[in-house]
């Protein structure tokens, strides 16, 4: 029979070691529900019970109070693995906060891009936050698909003519480069910018 050989404490969290090899984490009170010292036989039931039982409930309580603001699936995944909860009970309690409608990546996205755009961000860089963020392509695809190539150059133009206020005391060509190089980095495409700062440079001239 394999024995508990080692039993390590860290915060609220405690490794269970068998026969000199980790078996994963639990939380100090499931040991104690577990009753468990080092010495003792393991009982892989009682250890798959309590992954089933106190540590999926603590997960799922726990995943329910960061989705306090919208996260997607890998975010609430992500964090309940810092938190020290094994990949299975992770994975499950996602399984349940989504089938509660609690976790909707595809929403998430769409709501994403509006604050994102909101923002005076550019196409590239919303797509790269979202990747970020653990959406999946498809989903965030499916997001962008209003955003399309006149809404990027209205907001680029948008953009640039609160960046020109910035740089009114430039010349033409310095101001156009700067602007050009700050609108780059907020994601917008070439395209969208060259167009907006022509579109810019003509309505000052008239």
């Amino acid at each position: 029979m394999d024995r508990i050989s080692k039993i390590t404490i860290k915060g609220t969290r405690v490794l269970i070691t068998v026969e000199g090899e980790d078996r994963g984490w639990l939380r100090k009170s499931t040991l104690a529900e577990l009753g468990w010292n080092e010495g003792d036989v393991f009982d892989e039931s009682a250890w798959t019970e309590a992954m089933e039982g106190p540590e999926f409930r603590a997960a799922l309580e726990e995943g329910a109070r960061y989705l306090a603001s919208p996260r997607s699936r890998k975010e609430v995944l992500r964090k309940l693995s810092q938190r020290g909860y094994e990949e299975a009970v992770c994975e499950q309690a996602a399984d349940r906060l989504a089938s509660y409608g609690y976790i909707e990546d595809n929403d998430l996205a769409k709501r994403a891009v509006e604050t994102y755009s909101a923002r005076g961000e550019g196409r590239r860089r919303i797509y790269q936050r979202l990747i970020q963020r653990g959406i999946g392509r498809d989903d965030i695809e499916a997001a962008l698909s209003a955003y399309d190539d006149a809404s990027e150059s209205d907001r680029a133009k948008h953009e640039a003519v609160r960046l020109s206020k910035q740089y009114a005391s430039l010349d033409k060509a310095t101001a156009r480069r700067r602007m050009g190089a700050a609108l780059a980095r907020r994601g917008f495409s070439w395209e969208a910018i060259s167009s907006a700062l022509d579109i810019l440079e003509e309505e000052s001239e008239e």
